[in-house]
Parts: structure tokens; sequence; C-alpha cells
């Protein structure tokens, strides 16, 4: 399932990753939900608390998709976008 921009209540779930968020909708990553490196690899992406993403393009199939995240286009399969959750950037850190 896929938020769409026009839902209200897509930052009510306090469990919204990566993986389910909608082209074009602004968001701020909250944390990394993975452990060891595989954690450290996203971080290492620029994948860190307060960093503002926003998803770009789907893959025909759905995987991977294309994020924006500090200025640049990172493409992840979403096992990976899954491990990132996400808050809306108007929340406090």
């Amino acid at each position: 399932m896929t938020v769409a921009a026009s839902d209200r209540s897509i930052w009510s779930d306090r469990k919204l990753t990566l993986d389910r968020l909608g082209i074009g909708i602004p968001a701020c990553v909250d944390h990394i939900t993975a452990c060891g490196d595989r954690g450290v690899h996203l971080m290492e992406m620029g994948l860190t608390p307060g960093a503002s993403v926003t998803v770009t393009r789907v893959a025909l199939f759905g995987d991977p998709i294309e994020v924006v995240v500090r200025g640049y286009r990172l493409s992840l399969r979403r096992a990976e976008a899954r491990l990132v959750a996400l808050r809306s950037c108007g929340e406090g850190v």
C-alpha cells in the first residue's frame, strides 16, 4: 500500500516507512530500524534522522524506488526502504 498526498491521516500512522510513501510527498527520517551494518549503510547514504526525503520515481514493477535525499537521487530496494521510519517534517525531532 502506497500513501497518497491526498490522504490526510498519513502522519497518524506512527509506523509510516519509506516504502509506503507516495510519489512527491515530502517527509523526514525519524529513525532507522535496521541494526548493525545494514543500518550503518543506510545512514552513510544520507538517511539520517531529520533528513528530508521525497520519493520521485518507482520502477515498473514497484522495485526499486528512487528518492531524493540531501540533494541527490538514491535508488533503494523496497526491503531497504522498509527499514526507514518517517515522520512529518513539521514535527519535532
